[in-house]
């Protein structure tokens, strides 16, 4: 496994993926809200106006909760807004636009486990599985515990 490390570390440091792969990430509960959509940001920012934090069930069924402030849904909502070019383009078949809107986001966002998905299915929707696993391995080591990336970690996985 140590190998297999050492020979992507020194990968993503050539090829200028490098900065998105190797990043610590932001927390947890900032990549939490990125997957949530702009509708339902939008409900907890106004209820965070008013209480100045809010609680959020976790991901996990609700088993746990964690509390939102105003200042980390502020950033969710002007960070989620990057997504919008690069959905749209994906929507075009413009894989390779989606691709630098996505690192441009993950430049907000450093270890954003939803935006390095996105750019491994961009690109494994370019037919270049290398990268496309270095950006799905790299979302799945973050967030294991989330099935959207690990399914598409397997797809890709078996392309």
């Amino acid at each position: 496994m140590r190998r297999w490390w050492q020979f992507w570390k020194a990968g993503a440091q050539s090829d200028g993926y490098g900065p998105h792969l190797l990043a610590e990430p932001v927390s947890e509960t900032r990549r939490m809200l990125l997957w949530m959509g702009p509708e339902q940001l939008a409900m907890l920012k106004q209820a965070a106006d008013i209480q100045g934090q809010v609680d959020v069930a976790t991901p996990d069924g609700g088993a746990s909760v964690v509390s939102v402030s105003k200042a980390d849904l502020d950033w969710a909502i002007r960070v989620d807004k990057l997504a919008e070019p690069p959905s749209l383009a994906s929507q075009r078949r413009q894989y390779r636009e989606a691709v630098n809107h996505y690192l441009s986001a993950l430049t907000e966002a450093p270890g954003a486990d939803i935006y390095l998905m996105s750019v491994g299915s961009c690109f494994a929707m370019l037919h270049d599985k290398q990268n496309a696993l270095r950006f799905l391995r790299r979302a799945h080591e973050i967030n294991p515990r989330n099935q959207q990336i690990t399914g598409n970690l397997k797809k890709c996985q078996m392309m």
